[in-house]
């Protein structure tokens, strides 16, 4: 092949690779957006969380001490706790 075909299929490819790149939905489009943190989950076998107790649930938990690890097993992929109950909102030394 002479120099100039070899320089248009090499053109014609990445500009074939950039519309698709344009046009495929971003990986970011997947990803829930950040916005409050939630915790609060219907815990199994028991009836939802009013939505006055969730919200006091999630605001203690967006209070909390950025060092808190949960002290449990049942975690979300990004360390959160899967379950949480009224436990959280109390202030006892034995709870922390």
């Amino acid at each position: 092949m002479s120099w100039p075909t070899t320089c248009t299929l090499r053109l014609a490819a990445t500009l074939a690779v950039a519309a698709i790149a344009a046009t495929a939905p971003s990986c970011d489009s997947a990803l829930p957006q950040a916005s409050t943190p939630t915790i609060v989950t219907q815990l199994p076998g028991a009836d939802p969380f009013a939505e006055t107790l969730a919200n006091e649930l999630n605001q203690a938990w967006s209070r909390r001490d950025p060092a808190y690890k949960p002290r449990t097993r049942h975690l979300n992929a990004d360390g959160t706790p899967k379950f949480t109950n009224r436990l959280f909102l109390e202030g006892s030394p034995y709870l922390l």
